[in-house]
């Protein structure tokens, strides 16, 4: 795959990732957890485009399944066999967050109008991409990033993407609302009650 003649912007993978670690964010931690897992799901996100030593400016070696995968692989052995450490950061929840916030960039990166697509399969076949443009997501015109081709890519990427985050954190309140008890609350309310999940939730409403 040839290299690519335009840049993607950071802002639409950073809104994704943010809010992918909205809808992970652990429970009832003091605020340097949840704020170290946002800033960990944005970073993740980003992961394809460090320019660290592979592929700088393609969308192959970077954006392959396989050395993302094998980039992955430290982290998840080392959170799935140290118990305290995922514990620590919100359990399983905010590993598989941070998961799908890395991944999220492949997916992202094949929607953009380039007509390259991301190819996934490489080095094992480099001619098989994922490419399923959206029209309105440009790349960024080398040069001057003020130009008003620029601007505009970045006020579409802000607004739709800006959008997903309002939703999840939307989704978010919606499941801390005061009718909605914890669910670690209410699966012990329904070990202990012998007339079930539903008593259980009337029992936790009406704070019997």
């Amino acid at each position: 795959m040839p290299p690519s003649a335009n840049i993607m912007t950071t802002v639409g993978h950073s809104l994704a990732g943010l809010s992918i670690g909205v809808l992970c964010l652990p429970r009832g931690r003091a605020w340097p957890v949840p704020a170290a897992v946002l800033a960990a799901c944005v970073l993740l996100a980003n992961v394809p485009d460090y320019g660290f030593f592979w592929g700088q400016g393609t969308y192959d070696i970077r954006h392959s399944v396989f050395v993302n995968t094998g980039l992955m692989l430290p982290a998840l052995l080392l959170f799935g066999l140290w118990r305290r450490g995922r514990q620590s950061i919100g359990g399983w929840p905010v590993v598989i967050g941070g998961i799908a916030a890395w991944w999220s960039h492949l997916l992202l990166d094949s929607t953009y109008n380039h007509g390259q697509g991301v190819a996934i399969l490489w080095p094992i076949n480099d001619a098989t991409s994922l490419c399923l443009p959206i029209p309105w997501f440009q790349t960024l015109q080398q040069g001057s990033k003020f130009t008003a081709a620029n601007l505009r890519t970045f006020a579409v990427e802000l607004v739709c993407y800006g959008g997903l985050l309002a939703f999840c954190v939307l989704i978010r309140r919606w499941r801390r609302q005061p009718g909605r008890p914890p669910r670690s609350a209410l699966n012990h309310s329904c070990k202990k009650s012998p007339r079930g999940p539903d008593q259980a939730r009337l029992r936790l409403r009406s704070g019997n």
